[in-house]
This record gives structure tokens, C-alpha cells and sequence, in this order.
């Protein structure tokens, strides 16, 4: 089962907070697991006893807007590396490897882009399955934060594999924690669809990282990721 970490935060030189959890083994091999467009961190809850099995620290960030990380309205793609050396910092962490789920994949490549070679690996899972454009952010939210059962049922409805990916109990708690806390805000994941959206209609960060891309939905990382895992270390 999924054990349920404490939300921490660390103060970054512009007096935001970027909120994090850890999960799987707090003295492991770290990886840097970021989110998806329409998740925040607590969806790697869901990976929590695969990474404690490997010997592996997932430190999951939220986005400025996402959980308890402070909004930063202008922000762009390429200010998420700067953010993500203060995490590391802080932690004590040397070199890093990246996991991605869905929208999270830009991040990604900036993070590698600008942090190489601090970055070693770098996965990222279903960075083309669809998100919702900013209108439809917007939408979601407003759907999450009617009824957020409602709406994670809503959107797993056609997808009966990543359904049964997540499962029920604390599998389906994680996903809707991770959905209620990527859309308390509004603007900030209308801003973040619109970066993702932008990033993907120019030419991307290039990265001589060592990168796989895992095709399939943001939850085709719960099928293999024994095997992301362990590329990843």
C-alpha cells in the first residue's frame, strides 16, 4: 500500500515556496518525479512501495500554483530548472535522475536542458497523452472543485485500463488528492496549459541526457514501473 507522505516545502530566493513530498526510500537513489498537466505530487503515492522495493527516493515537486507551491503568474517553462537546483540543494542532492508522467514531459526537458550533467536520466511516460488546453483547465477545475469524485471518475470513465491502474482505496484517494490540488487554482493550471501548449509548438529544449519514452496514457508509468525504475537506476 501507498504511504501517505507529509507535504513539506522548501523557500526559494523570491520568497515563494515550492511544496514537495518524498516517497519510496528517504536514503535512496534520488529521482526528481514531476507531474503531469492535470496531477500534483500526490499522485506518486501510487508509486510509493514500488520505489521503497528498489531503493529509490522519488522527491516530487509541485509546480507553481500546484499544492501548496506559491503561484508565479509569467512564469515560463524554462524558470522550472532554477526552482528545481533549490530543491535539490536543500535536500543535499548530487546527481539527479528525472521521471515525467503526461504535460510534466517539457519540464522535463528543460530541467535536462539546463541542469545537464547533473541530470543523468531523464524518463518520460505518455508525454503525448492529451491535456486539456487552458479553456479546458479551467473547465476541469471548476469540475474538481464542485465534485472531485465526480470528476476523477469522469475522466478515467473511457479509460478502463488506466482505471484499473489506479484501482480503489488508497489508489483512488491519491488520484483525487492529486487532482484537487492541481486545480485549486484556476489560473495557475490555465497558465500551466498554456506553457505546455506553447512548448510543444516550438522546437523543445534539446538534452544530451540519456532519455526513454515510454508511449501510452500519463497512467501507463503504474504498469512498468518496476521498469522505469529500475532504468532509471
Amino acid at each position: 500500500m501507498p504511504i501517505f507522505r507529509a507535504t513539506r516545502a522548501v523557500a526559494l530566493p523570491d520568497r515563494r515556496l515550492l511544496s514537495f513530498a518524498l516517497y519510496g526510500d528517504p536514503g535512496g537513489v534520488p529521482v526528481l518525479a514531476l507531474h503531469g498537466g492535470i496531477h500534483a505530487h500526490p499522485i506518486w503515492r501510487l508509486a510509493d512501495g514500488a520505489a521503497l522495493r528498489r531503493g529509490v527516493c522519488l522527491v516530487a515537486p509541485d509546480r507553481p500554483g500546484y499544492g501548496s507551491s506559491t503561484a508565479q503568474p509569467g512564469r515560463r517553462v524554462l524558470d522550472t530548472p532554477a526552482d528545481l537546483v533549490v530543491l535539490a540543494d536543500a535536500l543535499g542532492l548530487g546527481d539527479l535522475a528525472v521521471v515525467t508522467v503526461g504535460g510534466g514531459a517539457v519540464y522535463g526537458l528543460a530541467t535536462a536542458h539546463c541542469l545537464q550533467p547533473r541530470v543523468r536520466r531523464l524518463a518520460m511516460v505518455g508525454p503525448a497523452d492529451p491535456e486539456p488546453c487552458a479553456a479546458g483547465a479551467r473547465r476541469l477545475a471548476a469540475e474538481v472543485n464542485r465534485d472531485v469524485r465526480a470528476a476523477a471518475d469522469a475522466l478515467l470513465a473511457e479509460r478502463p485500463r488506466d482505471r484499473a491502474l489506479v484501482g480503489e482505496g488508497e489508489g483512488r484517494d491519491a488520484h483525487e488528492a492529486a487532482l484537487r490540488l492541481a486545480f485549486a487554482d484556476p489560473d495557475a493550471a490555465a497558465l500551466d496549459a498554456r506553457l505546455r501548449a506553447l512548448a510543444w509548438s516550438r522546437r523543445l529544449p534539446s538534452t544530451s541526457t540519456l532519455t526513454r519514452v515510454w508511449e501510452g496514457s500519463s497512467y501507463a508509468w503504474l504498469a512498468d514501473l518496476d521498469l522505469v525504475l529500475r532504468w532509471l537506476c
